[in-house]
Order: structure tokens, then C-alpha cells, then sequence
């Protein structure tokens, strides 16, 4: 039975805190009505005074992972470097390190609804690619060229161990078996896995790359 002793009053913000926290603890898979309710100590009706369903939990949770998110005018100023370009890179980068302490959320965050925290985080980003001086249709496709690698790197981050036990001794299981063979390429880039692991650096060389790309797109000026 839930508890109906000492309780501070239900809002929103605190159905929404009290299922991030329980999502972060147990993962998304293990969120429901019944458990946020007991987790707050109320009844699970009483939650339906303010969030109408668990879809919109999942969304106002996934806003306030988008809350953490850093804006671009939030970057240093770096000496020799575009402001537009250090900016986006900041933002991206402060995603990435949101979506690593909320891992649940990046398999979710194309399907929810967007609240007002992460509506500003898109509009940050576009922001930022237009008055740097791109085009509309550039700075669309800059938009999503830049969110499919936060998203899908991370999730790749997530889902594999790029650690001694997972992804090198793939790697080095594949050498013991086609070294020598018709895959140059191929074994020299598993080599790359084992003799010399960056995977760190990856999504920052890759964003840069992005970066540089989309730079060219912008043309002079």
C-alpha cells in the first residue's frame, strides 16, 4: 500500500523528477505508473492529475536531458577558431556527455514527444548554422548530419565493449583467423582496434570532420 504519511504535494515537476531518477537507477524498461506511484508514496491515480499517461513522462524526462544540455553560447572562446564552429561543437559534445549519464534516453529520442527544453536545443543548433550563413537546405542537412552522429555514436558507445574484453579481442580473434589474407584493408584496420585503440577520439575527429565539411558548404565569408 502507498504511503499517505508526511508527503510534500504532487506536481508535475516532481511525478517527472522522481521518474528520472527511477529510470536512471533501473532503466526505462522497468518505468511504470504503479511504480512512480509508489516511488512518490501516493496512490497511482493521484498521478494522473498531472501527467496524463507514461508517453508523456517518457517525454518531460527526455526534456530534462535536453535541459542539460549546454547551448552554443555557452563555449569558450578559443583563439583561431570560427565562433559558429566552436559553438556547435560545444553543444554537441555537452549531448553526448548528457545522452552517457542517460543512457536510456538515446534509443527513445526519436520517438518521443519534444518539450520545450529540447525545442531550444534544436533551435540553438539551426540557430547557429544560419546565422554562420548557411543556407536553409545546408543548414538542414547540417542539422541532422550532426544529430545522427550524436546519436548514433552513442548508441553504438553504449550497445559495444570497445574495452580489451569486447571489440579488441574481436579484433584479434579476426587476425588469428585471416591474417595474411585477401582483406588487406580490413586487417590493417583491425589492427587499429588492437595495436593502437582511439575509439576515445573517434567521435571528436568524426564531429570535426562534420564541422569541416559543413564549413565548406558555407562557402567565403
Amino acid at each position: 500500500m502507498a504511503r499517505t504519511s508526511q508527503r510534500a504535494p504532487l506536481t508535475a515537476d516532481r511525478v517527472l523528477q522522481a521518474a528520472l531518477a527511477l529510470v536512471d537507477r533501473d532503466g526505462v524498461d522497468e518505468l511504470s505508473m504503479r511504480k512512480l506511484a509508489k516511488e512518490l508514496g501516493f496512490e497511482v491515480m493521484s498521478l494522473y492529475n498531472h501527467v496524463a499517461n507514461k508517453d508523456e513522462v517518457l517525454a518531460g524526462i527526455a526534456d530534462l536531458v535536453a535541459a542539460e544540455i549546454e547551448p552554443p553560447e555557452a563555449a569558450p572562446k578559443r583563439r583561431g577558431k570560427a565562433a559558429w564552429k566552436a559553438g556547435i561543437r560545444h553543444t554537441v559534445l555537452s549531448a553526448r556527455d548528457a545522452f552517457h549519464r542517460h543512457p536510456w534516453v538515446v534509443p527513445i529520442w526519436p520517438a518521443v514527444a519534444s518539450g520545450p527544453h529540447r525545442l531550444r536545443f534544436m533551435e540553438a543548433l539551426l540557430r547557429s548554422l544560419r546565422t554562420a550563413g548557411f543556407a536553409p537546405a545546408d543548414a538542414y542537412h547540417g542539422y541532422h548530419a550532426l544529430m545522427m552522429h550524436v546519436l548514433g555514436f552513442t548508441l553504438q558507445e553504449q550497445r559495444f565493449d570497445f574495452g580489451e574484453g569486447g571489440v579488441v579481442a574481436a579484433a584479434s580473434r579476426f587476425l588469428d583467423q585471416f591474417e595474411g589474407e585477401e582483406f588487406p584493408y580490413l586487417i590493417e584496420h583491425m589492427h587499429q582496434h588492437v595495436d593502437a585503440p582511439t575509439h576515445q577520439d573517434d567521435f571528436e575527429v568524426v564531429l570535426d570532420i562534420l564541422l569541416d565539411g559543413l564549413d565548406r558548404l558555407r562557402g567565403p565569408g
